[in-house]
C-alpha cells in the first residue's frame, strides 16, 4: 500500500533548503512606544522556507541575541521581517509561540511575500507596551504580499483503509485547531485575538491551490495590520473624513467590513469646546448616543478643518480616515 502524503500548509512538507534567520542588530531605543511604528527597522530577519527543526532553532537564535542586547541595558523592540513562500505550519505556529510570550514584532518590507505559513507566523508579531501591557505588533508596507488560504489534504494514487484517511484527517483537524488555540484565544493581550474570525473564515474558504492576499484598507484595518511606512501628508480631516473614520474603527472593531455600513455619511458630527479643550463628536447611533470622539486643536471649531497629524483618538493613522476599498498600493508611501 502506497504511503499517505500529507500536506497541511506544508505541515509535513520537506523543503530544500530550511528558512534562515539572520540577526541583523537593535538600532533602536523604543522603550517607552505605545503603538506599532513602520519606521522602526529590522532587528532580525527571515527568508526561505519552513522545515521541521526551524522553529527550535530560531527561537534558540532569538533568546540568545535579545539576551546579548539586554545585557548591554539595550531594550529596544525587536522586530522580525519576513520574505517567506511558507513550508511547514507546524513550526510556524511553535515559532509564533515565541514571539508572543518574548514581545516580538513582525514586519513586511516593500516588495516582500509572506504566504501560507509565513502568514500565520506575521499574525503573531507582538510587543509590550511601556506601563500598558502586551498588544499585536504586524506592519507591511503597501506594496508587500500578504496571503492565505485553506489547508491542503493531499495523497498518492492508491487506495488506502479508513484507518490511514482517519489518521491523515485525525492530523489536519489537529493541526488547524491549534491554529485557533494559538492565534485566536489570546490570553494576557489588551488589543484582543491575533487572528479575527473573519480572517479564519476567510482563510478557509480560498482553495489550497489559491492564495488570498490582503490588498485593501478595509481587510488590514479589520484584520489589525498596521500599513506603513507611509509618506507625511499635508491632509485635512474634515466633517466627512471624521465620519469615514469612526464608521472604519467602529465596524472593525466589530470584526465587520466598514464597506457595509452604507449610512455613514450621514452621521451627525458636534464640534465641542469645553474647559478640557476642543473635541469632534460623530454619533453613530442615536438611540445610546455612541459613536467616537476625537480631540482636535484649539480653534478648529471654527475652521472645521483638521491636520490629520493634530487628531488625537488613541494613535490614530491616515490609514483610519482612508476610503475602506482603497486598494493599500495606492496610499502614499
Amino acid at each position: 500500500m502506497k504511503k499517505l502524503v500529507l500536506a497541511l500548509f506544508g505541515l509535513l512538507a520537506l523543503p530544500a533548503h530550511a528558512a534562515d534567520l539572520r540577526v541583523i542588530g537593535m538600532t533602536n531605543d523604543a522603550v517607552d512606544i505605545q503603538a506599532p511604528d513602520p519606521a522602526i527597522a529590522c532587528t532580525h530577519r527571515i527568508t526561505g522556507q519552513f522545515a521541521p527543526g526551524d522553529a527550535d532553532r530560531m527561537a534558540r537564535s532569538l533568546r540568545s541575541s535579545i539576551e546579548g542586547w539586554r545585557s548591554q541595558n539595550r531594550y529596544g523592540v525587536s522586530v522580525i521581517c519576513l520574505d517567506s513562500p511558507g513550508g511547514a505550519i507546524s513550526e510556524a505556529l511553535k515559532l509564533g509561540a515565541v514571539l508572543r510570550e518574548m514581545a516580538i514584532g513582525t514586519k513586511l518590507e516593500a516588495g516582500a511575500r509572506c504566504e501560507s505559513a509565513c502568514a500565520l507566523l506575521f499574525m503573531a508579531g507582538s510587543f509590550h507596551a511601556h506601563e500598558s501591557g502586551y498588544y499585536k505588533w504586524r506592519v507591511m508596507h503597501p506594496t508587500a504580499r500578504l496571503g492565505f488560504h485553506a489547508p491542503s489534504l493531499q495523497v498518492e494514487r492508491g487506495d488506502y483503509d479508513a484507518a490511514t484517511v482517519t489518521r491523515a484527517y485525525a492530523l489536519a483537524m489537529e493541526t488547524l485547531a491549534r491554529t485557533v488555540e494559538d492565534l485566536m484565544q489570546n490570553r494576557g493581550f489588551e488589543d484582543g485575538e491575533h487572528l479575527k474570525p473573519s480572517l479564519i473564515a476567510t482563510m478557509l474558504r480560498t482553495p489550497p491551490d489559491r492564495m488570498f492576499h490582503v490588498e485593501t484598507v478595509d481587510q488590514a484595518g479589520r484584520w489589525g495590520i498596521t500599513i506603513g511606512p507611509l509618506r507625511p501628508t499635508s491632509q485635512t480631516m474634515t466633517e466627512m473624513d471624521f465620519r469615514r473614520a469612526c464608521a472604519n474603527q467602529k465596524a472593525w472593531g466589530a470584526d465587520e467590513s466598514a464597506t457595509s455600513d452604507i449610512y455613514w455619511q450621514q452621521k451627525f458630527v458636534n464640534w465641542k469646546t469645553d474647559q478640557w479643550g476642543e473635541t469632534v463628536e460623530v454619533i453613530t447611533n442615536d438611540m445610546t448616543g455612541e459613536g467616537c470622539e476625537y480631540s482636535v486643536p484649539k480653534g478648529a471649531a471654527r475652521s472645521k478643518r483638521v491636520p490629520v497629524s493634530q487628531v488625537q483618538y488613541g494613535y490614530f493613522s491616515l490609514l483610519e480616515a482612508a476610503d475602506p476599498g482603497l486598494r493599500l498600493d495606492r496610499l502614499p508611501y
